[in-house]
């Protein structure tokens, strides 16, 4: 999401099952590693808006990114990618639905744009997983 690499996030973490204990017993080296700025754990802590979520098996952890990056501009910029890849998407499905195409081409050819495909499509669900998050 182009975070700057030395810029702090805040993070709040929420579980259960005594997870949170062991997350506060090594705040500190939680918060150097990986340069966390607040932490705040709790059972049942709200998901900020526009914030990055990530889900283990018991907790949830949520960076807020508000003031790490410009939201809006984050937005569109994930917007513009994902219709740029979504019409390259498009194209190769075209070309590999066209029996000319998939009978004529060199059967490496045919399975390079598979692998292009299924690439773009690993990118796309990514992207839109981003775009989802900072809504």
């Amino acid at each position: 999401m182009n975070v700057p690499p030395g810029k702090k996030s805040d993070l709040l973490i929420t579980g259960h099952n005594g997870k949170l204990d062991l997350i506060k017993n090594h705040e500190n080296i939680i918060k150097d590693l990986g340069k966390v700025g607040e932490l705040e754990t709790g059972n049942n802590l709200a998901k900020p808006l526009h914030s990055a979520t990530i889900v283990l098996s018991d907790l949830e952890l949520f960076i807020p990114l508000e003031g790490l990056i410009d939201v809006e501009k984050e937005k569109n910029r994930l917007k513009s990618e994902i219709e740029r890849i979504t019409g390259r998407c498009l194209l190769i499905k075209g070309k590999l639905e066209n029996s000319d195409f998939v009978n004529k081409a060199p059967e490496e050819v045919v399975k390079q744009e598979e692998k292009k495909l299924t690439d773009m499509t690993a990118s796309l669900s990514k992207l839109e997983q981003n775009y989802e998050m900072i809504q």
